[in-house]
């Protein structure tokens, strides 16, 4: 066969097995939709300050936004969030993905920076409205955060902090966020 019927006849071949298997696939929506409940109250615009410590300089504040939206039907949250300096420049984008694995029984997190880095961060609900995030971080240490969300505040409090040892934090950047519109 010559090279371009063998690529149209492996897509054909990839196109059928691809419908065969999704018709075989469980449907889990219904599961992930009652779980991403657990997380609803984060879908909105929101904005505020973000400080946050750099070495042992002064604190550097930005206007943070976050823009968080349900996709897929209710299954998967979609996470933007963008940093603005005095000037409006933007100093901080990203981009995070969070669903309800039905296999696992575990949210799945993944995040994407502008600067090309990524991270597949552990996501767990500590409470109603609260949850705690993060990841080892390449080299050396660990991060977490902790996400507090009031509703009768309409807010969004978020503490990020270091450690080199997974024993002894310390905070380095801590969101004050209000809800603009849901």
């Amino acid at each position: 066969m010559r090279p371009m019927k063998v690529t149209a006849f492996f897509f054909i071949v990839l196109s059928f097995y691809s419908k065969f298997v999704i018709a075989q696939a469980p449907d889990f929506s219904a599961l992930c939709q009652e779980e991403m409940k657990k997380v609803a109250y984060l879908s909105g615009h929101w904005k505020g300050e973000a400080v946050y410590q750099r070495g042992a300089g002064s604190p550097i504040t930005v206007m943070q936004e976050e823009k968080v939206e349900f996709k897929l039907d209710g299954t998967v949250l979609l996470i933007e969030g963008t940093g603005r300096n005095a000037n409006e420049e933007i100093v901080f984008n990203a981009l995070a993905l969070l669903n309800y694995h039905p296999i696992d029984k575990t949210f799945k997190f993944k995040s994407y920076l502008k600067e090309g880095h990524s991270t597949d961060p552990y996501f767990i609900i500590l409470g109603q409205n609260k949850f705690e995030w993060g990841f080892d971080i390449h080299g050396g240490g660990k991060t977490k955060y902790t996400i507090t969300l009031d509703p009768s505040q309409q807010s969004w409090n978020e503490k990020g902090e270091y450690s080199q040892d997974g024993n002894t934090w310390f905070p380095f950047i801590e969101l004050k966020l209000k809800k603009i519109e849901e």
